[in-house]
Formats: C-alpha cells, sequence, structure tokens
C-alpha cells in the first residue's frame, strides 16, 4: 500500500471520530459505538503506514547507484570461475594474468571475507558498474541489480546476466561475460568458460534473483 493511501486512509478515520462525537451529542450510544471503530482504524491504518514505511526504505535502498556486497565469512574458500576451480592463494586469484584469461577480474580473501575487483560490461562491451574491493558502482542507468548477504548480481537492458559473484557452502562463484583487451569476451557460466564475441544470443548465464530489483529486493528464484 502507498503511503499516501494511507494517509488519506487515516484523515478518513479521523473524520469518522469526528462524526462520532457529533453523533454523540445525539445519542450516547452512537458515541460509544464509532469511537470504538475509529480506535480500530486507527491502529490499522498506522500498522499500515509503518510497514509502508519500511518498504520504501528497503526499495531506494536497492536503487542506489553505489553500495557494498557484504558477504558472510568463509574459511579459506575454493573460488570458481564458472564451473572451473581456480587454485586459491593468500593473496587470491588475478584473472588479469592467470590461466591465460587475461579479464580485469580479481577475486581474494580478506581476514575471511571475499573481496572482489572488476569492471562490468554489457555485450557491447560499454562499461555498467564497477565493483572494487566490493564497493560497487553502477554506471548505467540500463541495467538492473539485485543482491543480498551472500550474492551480488548485475543484469544489462536485454535481461541478460552480465556479472554474478556468490557463496555457498564455504566456495565462491563468479560468473560473467568479461571483456579483453583484444576484443573477445570471457563466458563463465555454469558450463564454465569459453573465449568467444559474447553474441547476446550466445549468452546464458541463470539469474539468482528475480527482476525488477524494486519490486522483489533481495528475493531469489
Amino acid at each position: 500500500m502507498e503511503i499516501n493511501q494511507v494517509v488519506i486512509l487515516i484523515i478518513l478515520s479521523s473524520l469518522i471520530a469526528i462524526l462520532g462525537n457529533v453523533a454523540g451529542l445525539i445519542k450516547p450510544d452512537y458515541h460509544k459505538k464509532i469511537s470504538l471503530i475509529s480506535i480500530l482504524l486507527i491502529i490499522v491504518f498506522t500498522s499500515l503506514s509503518i510497514h509502508s514505511y519500511y518498504q520504501e526504505i528497503e526499495r531506494l535502498k536497492y536503487e542506489k547507484d553505489s553500495g557494498f556486497l557484504q558477504v558472510e565469512k568463509l574459511v579459506y574458500p575454493n573460488i570458481y570461475l564458472g564451473s572451473n576451480a581456480a587454485v586459491n592463494t593468500p593473496d587470491g586469484v588475478d584473472f588479469s594474468s592467470a590461466y591465460d584469461f587475461a579479464i580485469p577480474l580479481n577475486v581474494r580473501i580478506d581476514n575471511g571475507y571475499l573481496k572482489v575487483s572488476t569492471i562490468i560490461r554489457d555485450a557491447e562491451g560499454d562499461i555498467i558498474a564497477v565493483i572494487n574491493d566490493n564497493n560497487w558502482q553502477v554506471t548505467s542507468r540500463s541495467l538492473d541489480k539485485n543482491f543480498d548477504q551472500a550474492a551480488f548480481e548485475v543484469i544489462d537492458s536485454k535481461n541478460n546476466v552480465v556479472f554474478q559473484v556468490y557463496t555457498v557452502n564455504n566456495e565462491a562463484y563468479v560468473n560473467g561475460v568479461f571483456p579483453r583487451e583484444d576484443g573477445y569476451f570471457v563466458v563463465a557460466n555454469e558450463t564454465g568458460c569459453r573465449l568467444g564475441t559474447a553474441n547476446p544470443n550466445e549468452i546464458y548465464i541463470q539469474k539468482i534473483f528475480k527482476y525488477p530489483s524494486f519490486a522483489y529486493p533481495g528475493i531469489r528464484i
């Protein structure tokens, strides 16, 4: 229920209370009955107003252009790019030089917490978001993103997942479409990693969350 609707209902209940007082001048029994109804209505509408207020606060959090990815603490987890396991080191994995991927992605563990840094692009190669040690900044209004305490996900204007990171069972998974300097893209998803031109029709990364995020903040599929 929208806040404006709640305000209108509170005004109506107040009018009922006033009418109850007027009716009480005519017939005392009416005053008691209408006053009780008014009190109940005010309690209900006030509760709805508080609920609506916190819903609005939650919605605004998911519409912000920047934020921090806070994930649960891990104990020396395995790190996966797609379905490919990467050897974890105390410094994490820098995929710009590891395994010939040559993509702008660094994943590390800092005091038990996953830290991710990357540049997120759409299928056309345009930068739409940046993550630096879990501090994310959206640079395009043509995307949507959703997140909770164990995952962060970005979709582009074509409803394709272009980046996601999540943790489960002490393992960290990173999927997405990652550009290379030679014009090709590394696509990492549940089937593995492959090098290609990242044709939007060829990309499929299963969504974690429901969209749009303002309607389903933090709600998983």
